[in-house]
């Protein structure tokens, strides 16, 4: 059996910290807690949210880019399809042109995004491999060139 004698300073990683009773109350969130229930609803409201919004600007952004497209093949150009469009619009078409539009271009952001955050994760990934393989060679040839030349010259 091994005696435990406390002699030895205890060590503890880095980022332990003592907190008192009181202390852990704000760490752990207090009083107010949050059932998995609901946070399953609200993380359905969220995401139901965000995807009928993104659902929304695609559905404005193609109806758009499509009466773009008409317009510009009738004969008209950019310029003359928007004002056409905007002019035979009601004060409460105008409002509503505008909010679909954020919609739109909230689609347009997010698609950008997503086309960016891939872009840059493929890089990262093909960055990565380069580096390991830059490493895996210079460490075959380190240990190439450790190994003695110990061959003796036949005559």
């Amino acid at each position: 059996m091994m005696e435990l004698t406390y002699q030895n300073q205890m060590l503890l990683p880095a980022s332990y910290t003592v907190l008192s009773e009181e202390e852990m109350t704000y760490i752990e969130g207090g009083a107010i807690t949050v059932s998995n229930a609901t946070a399953a609803v609200l993380n359905f409201a969220i995401n139901f949210a965000v995807n009928t919004i993104k659902t929304l600007g695609q559905g404005a952004f193609n109806a758009a880019w499509n009466g773009m497209k008409e317009m510009h093949d009738d004969g008209l150009s950019i310029t003359g399809s928007v004002k056409h469009y905007w002019g035979r619009q009601t004060p409460a078409g105008k409002a509503g042109t505008v909010v679909i539009g954020s919609f739109a271009a909230f689609y347009v952001y997010a698609q950008t995004m997503q086309i960016i955050n891939t872009a840059v994760a493929i890089y990262q990934d093909i960055k990565a491999i380069y580096e390991q393989t830059k490493a895996d060679k210079a460490a075959k040839e380190a240990a190439a060139a450790a190994i003695p030349n110990n061959t003796l010259a036949v005559a």
